[in-house]
């Protein structure tokens, strides 16, 4: 009887080692995110109104980027263009316009194509 408890305990802790899988590990680098992030983001209110456009063009992981706001109005044109560096750390994308101005946000993919940084707008962003 005593071997027989014995098994059963070693069989038990055996199996639980080795069902564990580090494959449950779905949070990625800081690196896999920010080359995921490289690129044009368009901001979906444009799908509603396409007189407004707001992108965030991150140009490469190296922290280069651009904030271009677009309004077409009845009086005209409104536009502006701010240079940006940027840098993600701990899910959190961190921004800093030319003016010294800060702006961080969560990152969170929709899928490949959709992120929502939700500091930042209520809309999402669709990379173009």
């Amino acid at each position: 009887m005593k071997h027989l408890i014995k098994l059963v305990v070693i069989t038990v802790i055996c199996l639980s080692q080795w069902s564990c899988n580090n494959d449950d590990d779905t949070t990625s680098t800081p690196s896999e995110t920010n080359s995921a992030l490289v690129g044009e983001w368009l901001r979906s209110d444009n799908l509603i109104n396409p007189n407004i456009e707001y992108k965030i063009t991150l140009l490469d992981t190296d922290g280069n980027g651009i904030i271009t706001d677009l309004q077409i109005t009845d009086q005209g044109t409104i536009s502006s263009a701010n240079q940006i560096t940027w840098y993600v750390s701990d899910n959190m994308l961190h921004m800093s316009l030319n003016d010294d101005t800060e702006m961080t946000s969560t990152v969170q993919f929709i899928d490949n194509e959709k992120i929502i940084l939700a500091n930042i707008s209520d809309h999402y962003f669709i990379k173009q």
